[in-house]
């Protein structure tokens, strides 16, 4: 399984996470969720990759991503493109394989200079509602309830 290679609240570049899953992230025109191709072509698993804090970055990326409930829920949006019926949603809803997801709170730890995502660990959908962007409630698989550094800063952010 895909998330054993990963610690829950450790942090990791796209570069790591490559390297790591044995695919490669694209972090010049980054999507915010990669789907992991297994040996046959089917997906073994999807990344999604968060910055929560967006006022920093263009205007078409304003989505708002948080975590609720102390950390137990997830509720993110996916690109504006993306309808109910997008494949790459269907993946998520129907849970069939493991989805992943990594967050910071911002894009930049200093000018120039890239934040590495945090591993929140793996998530399940849970609902979701309107449509362009699409928001979907995830439940957090391995919440952690006492956390510490930047995974209780992620926990704890508000917009």
């Amino acid at each position: 399984m895909l998330h054993e290679r990963f610690t829950v609240g450790e942090e990791y570049t796209r570069s790591d996470i490559s390297e790591i899953v044995e695919y490669p992230i694209d972090s010049k025109y980054p999507t915010g969720i990669e789907v992991i191709p297994g040996p046959i072509g089917s997906p073994q698993g999807v990344i999604l990759l968060v910055t929560l804090d967006k006022t920093t970055i263009q205007e078409d990326y304003d989505y708002y991503d948080y975590f609720f409930m102390g950390g137990k829920r997830f509720r993110w949006e996916s690109q504006r493109r993306h309808g109910k019926d997008a494949p790459v949603l269907e993946i998520l809803k129907t849970g069939s394989v493991e989805s992943m997801l990594f967050c910071r709170v911002t894009q930049y730890a200093a000018p120039n200079v890239t934040r590495p995502h945090t591993y929140c660990g793996r998530v399940r959908w849970l609902n979701s509602f309107e449509e362009h962007p699409v928001k979907v409630d995830f439940t957090c698989l391995d919440y952690v309830a006492s956390p510490q550094g930047s995974l209780a800063e992620l926990y704890s952010w508000e917009r």
